[in-house]
């Protein structure tokens, strides 16, 4: 129980983080001559540091098998992100041809899942 609860908490950590790094994207978008084509990979830019970060979180609190529980993490970070931009924007999953790019936060949390591991807990 205790690591369903921790694992909510990292998510939702997560979910704020990616939140946050939208919006200041948004606003430069929106104050700034950058093209629009531009805001795929500002997007695919937050939820890479998003899954850095809840790859950190939970690698951190697992203490083990760094590279698998923040791909876990990431994994479920990238599925609440779809669920919720779809819940919201109704639009419902379709692939495209784009989200091979959803590789890349995979791979980010990963990484922040060994780097989280790897942390001295005695700081």
């Amino acid at each position: 129980m205790m690591v369903i609860k921790r694992t909510i908490k990292i998510q939702i950590l997560g979910l704020i983080a990616f939140t946050l790094l939208s919006v200041i994207s948004a606003l430069i978008f929106m104050f700034t001559p950058l093209k629009e084509a531009w805001y795929h990979a500002a997007i695919i830019a937050a939820m890479t540091l998003s899954c850095i970060f809840v790859g950190i979180l939970e690698g951190n609190a697992v203490g083990r098998r760094g590279l698998l529980s923040g791909i876990a993490a990431s994994i479920l970070l990238i599925f609440l992100i779809l669920v919720i931009v779809n819940l919201v924007f109704g639009s419902g999953f379709k692939p495209e041809n784009n989200d091979i790019f959803l590789t890349i936060p995979l791979i980010a949390g990963g990484i922040g899942g060994v780097v989280g591991t790897n942390m001295d807990k005695s700081s």
